[in-house]
């Protein structure tokens, strides 16, 4: 007959096996949750100065574009908004050598600005998918290997 603490004794490296395999496992995903959030932190910042940039860009020609044109504050945010975005309807035009000059810059930088947006943006998701392949290839290779190993300690 088995004893009680025998049986325990039997089932404790199942159990344990269990226990580290669920440790192991919780600690892969938090360790990958880590992974995305620090390339999510890392685009932010690369993209935080593009960003700044486009923000004080249309702050600074609907100010000038305002007071050049002699247009409504709104008005001025709607050309700009406009020139930026390269869309260009054409009911607000500049007619001054000032509003000139700086349509063309703002066209220019709003251009650029949109395309180092965009670019950087795709880079990083691409990043993160190339990532999260290498993980996933480097776990099915451990796992892979345990149980290579767990087969050549069994026979």
């Amino acid at each position: 007959m088995v004893d009680f603490n025998q049986k325990c004794e039997q089932k404790k490296p199942k159990a344990l096996k269990r226990r580290t395999r669920l440790i192991l496992e919780t600690s892969l995903a938090i360790n990958a949750f880590k992974r995305e959030i620090h390339v999510f932190l890392e685009s932010l910042r690369h993209r935080k100065w593009a960003l700044t940039y486009l923000i004080a860009l249309t702050c600074l020609s609907t100010v000038i574009f305002s007071l050049a044109e002699h247009h409504t504050p709104f008005d001025s945010f709607y050309w700009t908004v406009t020139v930026l975005s390269t869309v260009g309807f054409g009911d607000i035009t500049p007619h001054t050598i000032v509003g000139k000059t700086l349509f063309i810059v703002v066209a220019i930088s709003g251009i650029t600005t949109y395309i180092y947006l965009i670019t950087s943006w795709q880079t990083s998701v691409i990043e993160a998918r190339l990532e999260r392949k290498l993980w996933e290839l480097a776990e099915a290779d451990y796992k892979g290997r345990t149980r290579k190993s767990k087969a050549q300690f069994e026979s």
